[in-house]
This record gives C-alpha cells, sequence and structure tokens, in this order.
C-alpha cells in the first residue's frame, strides 16, 4: 500500500503536468474556467494547423516516387488533404463561437486524440515513402513530416498531453526507421528531431501554467474587487451585480426574491466612545453572525458603513418575517471583544418579488424604506422610555 503511493502521487503530478487533471487545490469553477480559455486559444490556432496539413498532403502527392504504389502516392497524402480541408472550414467557422466548460473538455479530448491521429497518418506515409525513397529524396520526407508533427504540437500546445501524442505519433515512425536504415546523419537528425520534441513539450507546459497564473491571478482580483476588506462579506458592487442577476427572470415565475437590509443601532456611540478599532472588530462579529443566520444559498454583503442585506432566491416568502427576527434577535445579544461587553441592535427592513417590487431598485427601495421606518420607530421608542 506504501509502495503505490509515491506512484499514484508521481501519476498525479504528470497528469496535471499534461493538463490531464486540474490543478493541485483548484475548484470545479476554476478548472471549467480553464478548460474554455485552453480551448478557446486552440480554436485560434487550429485553421493554421490545417492548412500546413493540406500543404503537407500536397507536397506528399508530389514528392512521392514513381516506384511507389498507388496507396502510398494518392490514396494517403490526398486523404490527408481532403480531411484537412473539411477540418479547416469546420475551425473557421466556430472560431469564434461560445463553447461551454462542458463542450470545452469534451473538444479538448477529443481534439487530443484526433489531432495526433492526423499526423499519425502523415508519419505512416513518411515511413513507406522513406524506404522507397532514394538517398537524395529522404530529407525531403523528413521535412515535411517534422514540418506536420511540430506544427500540430504548436497548435495543440495549450493541452500538453495532446501536444506530447502528436509529436509521438509524427516523430516515432519515421526516427525508428531513420535509426534502422539511416546512416550517422540520419541518426543525428532523429536525436536532434526528439531533443526539440521535448523542448515543445515543455514550452507546452509552461504555456499551460502561464494560463493557470493567469486565471488565478484574475480570481484573486476578482474576488478583491467583489469583497469588503474589513469582513470578508460580499461589497456593495458584488451585491448589486447579484441582486441584478437574481430579478433577471420574469416577474411572478417558480422562485422568490426576498431581500433583507439591515442597519446598525447604537454602532456610532460604539465607535465614539471605544475608537474605530474596537468598531472594526465589532463589524466583524456583527458579519460573523450574519454568516450563520442567513440560509443556505444566500448572499450577505456589507452596503457600507454600518448597513448590511442579506439576498435570497428561490425562498418561500412566509420565511422573511422569521429570519428577520432571528437576525434581530442575534445581533441583539451582546458582543464580548477582549474586556468589552458591547449591547447594539438593528432594524430590518424586508422586501420581495414579486410582492412588493418588480425590479432591482424598487426591490432595494421598499427594504432600505422598511428599515428606515423600523430604525425610526425604534428611535421613538428609546424616547418614550427616556
Amino acid at each position: 500500500m506504501q509502495a503505490d503511493q509515491p506512484f499514484s502521487n508521481r501519476r498525479e503530478r504528470i497528469g496535471r503536468t499534461l493538463g490531464l487533471l486540474p490543478p493541485s487545490g483548484a475548484t470545479a469553477a476554476f478548472a471549467a474556467e480553464l478548460a474554455v480559455e485552453q480551448f478557446a486559444r486552440m480554436r485560434q490556432r487550429l485553421p493554421s494547423l490545417f492548412v500546413v496539413l493540406s500543404l503537407v498532403g500536397i507536397s506528399a502527392m508530389l514528392l512521392t516516387p514513381e516506384r511507389g504504389d498507388s496507396t502510398t502516392r494518392y490514396a494517403l497524402p490526398l486523404f490527408l488533404f481532403v480531411a484537412s480541408i473539411i477540418r479547416f472550414f469546420h475551425w473557421k467557422r466556430v472560431r469564434d463561437a461560445d463553447f461551454d466548460p462542458g463542450q470545452s473538455r469534451r473538444e479538448l479530448r477529443r481534439l487530443m486524440w484526433m489531432g495526433p491521429l492526423m499526423v499519425a497518418l502523415g508519419s505512416g506515409w513518411a515511413m513507406i515513402n522513406f524506404l522507397d525513397a532514394s538517398q537524395g529524396e529522404r530529407p525531403l520526407t523528413i521535412v515535411l513530416i517534422l514540418l506536420c508533427s511540430f506544427a500540430a504540437a504548436t497548435a495543440l500546445s495549450t493541452f500538453p498531453a495532446a501536444a506530447l501524442f502528436a509529436l509521438v505519433a509524427g516523430l516515432a515512425p519515421i526516427t525508428t526507421v531513420m535509426v534502422i536504415k539511416g546512416d550517422t546523419g540520419m541518426w543525428v537528425v532523429a536525436v536532434t528531431a526528439w531533443a526539440v520534441a521535448m523542448m515543445t513539450v515543455r514550452l507546452s507546459v509552461c504555456e499551460l501554467r502561464d494560463m493557470e497564473d493567469n486565471l488565478a491571478l484574475r480570481h484573486r482580483l476578482r474576488d478583491q474587487a467583489n469583497t469588503d476588506p474589513l469582513t470578508g462579506l460580499s461589497n456593495r458592487r458584488a451585491f448589486d451585480d447579484a441582486l441584478g442577476a437574481a430579478t433577471e427572470s420574469p416577474c411572478g415565475g417558480p422562485e422568490h426574491v426576498s431581500l433583507a437590509v439591515i442597519d446598525l443601532d447604537g454602532f456610532k456611540l460604539v465607535n465614539d466612545h471605544h475608537g474605530h478599532g474596537v468598531g472594526d472588530d465589532l463589524l466583524r462579529a456583527v458579519a460573523a453572525r450574519l454568516r450563520e443566520a442567513c440560509p443556505d444559498g444566500g448572499m450577505v454583503a456589507r452596503l457600507g458603513g454600518d448597513e448590511f442585506a442579506i439576498l435570497l432566491t428561490g425562498r418561500p416568502p412566509e420565511e422573511s418575517p422569521v429570519l428577520a427576527a432571528a437576525l434581530r434577535d442575534g445581533l441583539a445579544a451582546p458582543f464580548l471583544l477582549g474586556d468589552l461587553r458591547l449591547t447594539i441592535s438593528a432594524s430590518v427592513g424586508l422586501a420581495n418579488i414579486p410582492d412588493a417590487a418588480r425590479d432591482p431598485e424598487s426591490l432595494y427601495m421598499q427594504a432600505d424604506l422598511a428599515c428606515y421606518r423600523e430604525k425610526v420607530l425604534h428611535r421613538e421608542a428609546r424616547k418614550r422610555a427616556a
């Protein structure tokens, strides 16, 4: 069991290096976005690849010795030429199309085998032609299959496994024949071709790593742009985006959208008496309680200052008053911050679609207005008590 562990770890490292497995620690969303970007880049290169392969097919028909049989001379090169033209127009048509993550993954897997298969077809012709050709004709055959192999590896380089398989399919047959049937010069060319192939695979791996690093950086910047740095909650920008997305469906649809706007009562006194450091600690503690109170699938956001919001989609409207009561009770409990025992309260305003509003702006306005009304009632109650 212990002996199998290093092998398993090594296999995983190889799989990640070649792009067969997602990066270590990557989320499903990250892996999906990476697949879309890999395929998007590859789509831009595939038309050029099939132009090269079609030219290789024409050249192969012209370079095949007259003594070669008709299958070697015409059938294989002609098939490569026709297939390349068909694939050129296909990828030219879909080059700028939108593919979802599932489609992108399927196309990447398919290309991992289809690309090397077409290169292997050219390599098979090259191996047969090499054996039939004269000493003067052999270098041209080698040049053609090297062009074919490295063009395929370059086009497929966003997926290192596909680039590697294309190089193996293209170089293995012809270099084997070169070593067995060729002279010392052919041996040197074969070794050099494999050295360049390994360098090409290394560059492909580096390209994938750059894509992963750039994507991770974009995710970090996106998180920073949508996260409140003090509390770690979603910020106003992320809240506005989520609110707009949640209310895009037609009113009266199967899902309800509920919004709770929370405003802290007494927070200014804490800031004035204990300083902004304690006020910041209190806001973080409030954020933690709001997270605990928020139902699954809900969004908690800090809108600014001591104002927060909870956005719920697809929840029954009758749950909103229950949530509001839980929020008031939860925030009314004392906060223990070091040696301090602080007590505040909260005003909670509720609104939902489609009962109280029909668009994001009116939904927020109604919830904010309800929060303000409750805040006024709390203020009047404190005055009467005083």
